[in-house]
């Protein structure tokens, strides 16, 4: 009995038996499912930069050598907009991770049967999102109760920014691996533009000076805070590239005419 395979046509994606087997092959809800997956990308790009950003009051961050007075008058005439901002980033950072689990699909589809990269770039993913869930919530918690102590305040403030910045490593795997194997797609038609896997790489390794943020207050430190704002951005635009190749994949599988199956 022969083994059934996908080719390519167009950008659409081959799936082999030795992948996805051929009781496994995605039927048509199955892809809408992983349509949903790949535009919760670009939710989380968007609510994600409203609600923490935006109503958070993340972006610009405060300076590491503001007193812990003034940090805390900060803090408390904005107390509803940061409470309500950190706590829906807390809720719409789950959007990561089926979009990472969309991005998993593909990467397999590419590496094949020994897919160590698209492991990395998957536990990379769920690193992320727990950091983007968890940090927003510390913030919230600095606000929670307007009676405590300034220097408490300040030291939530500091304990959400340095862990939110330098556990960046996790997120850096997981671009990498993806542009590793976007760049590995030989294909006729690879799901991921070149140029994008490269910018997926550089974003990694971008994020390395964060971490020399513990060590300064004042000095390199608004270097520091300057590369978390210019990381966001490349971050966003690299998801919003990968997003938009995910998206366009999933369309041409659904599309994608009974002729680009075949039996080997």
């Amino acid at each position: 009995m022969s083994s059934r395979r996908y080719q390519p046509c167009g950008s659409y994606v081959r799936l082999t038996s030795d992948v996805i087997g051929d009781d496994q092959v995605p039927k048509k809800g199955n892809l809408r499912y992983q349509l949903l997956a790949a535009q919760c990308g670009f939710a989380f790009e968007i609510l994600f930069t409203i609600f923490w950003a935006g109503f958070g009051h993340n972006l610009p961050p405060s300076s590491p050598n503001l007193g812990a007075a003034d940090l805390a008058a900060y803090f408390a005439a904005h107390r509803n907009a940061i409470l309500f901002g950190n706590s829906m980033a807390a809720l719409v950072g789950v959007l990561w991770i089926p979009w990472t689990a969309q991005l998993t699909v593909v990467m397999w589809r590419i590496e094949g049967s020994s897919p160590v990269l698209t492991i990395i770039q998957l536990i990379g993913g769920v690193l992320t999102a727990w950091v983007v869930m968890f940090c927003p919530a510390i913030w919230a918690a600095a606000t929670f109760r307007s009676e405590i102590d300034p220097n408490l305040t300040r030291a939530l403030n500091d304990v959400g920014f340095l862990l939110f910045n330098i556990t960046y490593a996790v997120t850096s795997v997981q671009a990498m691996a993806a542009g590793l194997v976007g760049l590995a797609d030989k294909s006729d038609n690879p799901v991921f533009p070149r140029w994008v896997c490269k910018w997926a790489i550089f974003t990694g390794i971008s994020f390395i000076p964060l971490t020399a943020m513990p060590f300064f207050k004042t000095g390199p430190a608004v270097v520091e805070r300057s590369d978390l704002l210019l990381g966001c951005v490349r971050n966003l635009f690299l998801l919003d590239r990968i997003d938009g190749c995910l998206h366009g994949q999933g369309r041409e599988q659904k599309t994608a005419p009974s002729g680009c199956r075949g039996d080997a």
